[in-house]
């Protein structure tokens, strides 16, 4: 039996749990969406997620399965391939794309990478013609063996071509000397015709604070000094773009494999150059979770992992113990406070390294997996989510 068919033999068993078809219904909180198609909900971590013209959903790369157990697995499968998902007809279609030049070939496949949808092209590259409207650009990540002793860092940074299904390598001009670099669990936004990339770890696993623009006009990256101090360094947060207020959403997140979490709230103003820190850690900190925001800048939090002493389940391959949740939080601007969802819906599971994207109207999830642990608290099993889940942004409790 080859590999695949025998991960799409193991997913199966736990269909009942997580579901593979959902049924929607009118009701407030998260709902499991219908899914047909080439995916058929096929597990997802640690990938990314992304929507275009609130119409398609595209998934990039990520794990297919995370191992915890040296003897009996390993990390199988990087998916390098992409998926979209119709979110008119519920149907996930598998892309294969081909790279548009033959030098450059392909990006690896990969987990805890950046990854933006980019619309604008009003000064298209003049220096190597990348000229990259409609597309999907990524940058960074990582690989590893479930060991953690063969560990390939990326600092390379791609566009895919959603009309012409093709990746494209970014080449910036270096003459300042001023790049990224390496980065694990980085995350990128889209800003006009920019790219602004923030945080994640270096390629020794240290945490950065640091703030870059890349502009396609000038295919060169420059770092950005704030007029003040931004978030501190961390990695796998959240990162958000907030158009009508053109600001820049951070929060949550960890320092480093096993390190602190956050659960602090910053945003950045684009246009005065200024953080301000919104709220200094009333959440309990968390990490690998998913986020959106709303038209008048609130801010909601789903699922993820919680450092949590009495529950975590202790697993001797990861840096940190397991304990996903299945809280979802919205920080009111009004208020002034994290306000926690009660009774969110019928279907709340507890999820961590989803894949997450928002559209006008909706925050989706897909992937991730759940946590069973003995009662010893020692080694537990991952449930793995096959179901894509959707919030009505509009049904959050803001008081």
């Amino acid at each position: 039996m080859s590999v695949l068919s025998t991960l799409l033999t193991f997913f199966t068993v736990f269909e009942g749990v997580f579901g593979g078809h959902g049924e929607c219904d009118d009701s407030l909180g998260w709902q499991p969406e219908p899914q047909c198609g080439e995916i058929n909900g096929f597990p997802a971590i640690s990938g990314k997620m992304v929507s275009v013209d609130d119409e398609y959903l595209f998934h990039v790369f990520g794990w297919s399965y995370e191992c915890f157990n040296e003897s009996e697995c390993d990390h199988i499968y990087y998916n390098s391939s992409i998926f979209r998902y119709d979110i008119d007809d519920n149907v996930w279609s598998l892309l294969n794309p081909l790279p548009s030049n033959a030098i450059n070939g392909l990006p690896n496949g990969r987990v805890f990478l950046g990854a933006t949808k980019f619309d604008e092209n009003n000064d298209c590259n003049k220096h190597n013609n990348v000229c990259p409207s409609n597309s999907i650009v990524i940058y960074g990540g990582v690989d590893y063996d479930v060991t953690f002793t063969d560990v390939t860092v990326y600092n390379d940074f791609w566009f895919y071509s959603i009309d012409d299904n093709t990746w494209t390598l970014i080449e910036p001009n270096m003459t300042n000397g001023i790049s990224p670099g390496y980065r694990i669990g980085a995350q990128i936004v889209s800003v006009g015709d920019c790219i602004y990339l923030f945080g994640g770890t270096n390629a020794f696993f240290q945490p950065q604070n640091d703030f870059y623009k890349y502009c396609f006009d000038t295919n060169e990256w420059s770092l950005i000094n704030a007029i003040n101090d931004g978030p501190p360094g961390r990695y796998i947060f959240i990162m958000l773009y907030d158009e009508d207020n053109d600001e820049i959403i951070v929060t949550t997140g960890s320092r480093s494999p096993g390190g602190t979490q956050w659960g602090d709230l910053w945003k950045y103003n684009v246009d005065n150059n200024e953080w301000s820190e919104i709220d200094n850690g009333t959440l309990v900190p968390r990490t690998h979770n998913a986020g959106a925001y709303d038209k008048n800048g609130n801010v909601i939090i789903a699922f993820g992992d919680i450092n949590d002493d009495e529950t975590e389940c202790k697993v001797d391959l990861a840096a940190a113990g397991q304990s996903p949740t299945d809280e979802t939080f919205v920080y009111s601007l009004n208020e002034n406070a994290w306000i926690q969802q009660r009774n969110f819906g019928l279907i709340s599971p507890r999820l961590k390294r989803v894949a997450f994207a928002q559209t006008d109207e909706k925050l989706y999830v897909l992937g991730g997996f759940n946590f069973v642990c003995p009662a010893s608290q020692l080694n537990g099993s991952p449930i793995f989510n096959r179901q894509l889940y959707s919030l009505d942004i509009e049904t959050v409790d803001l008081q």
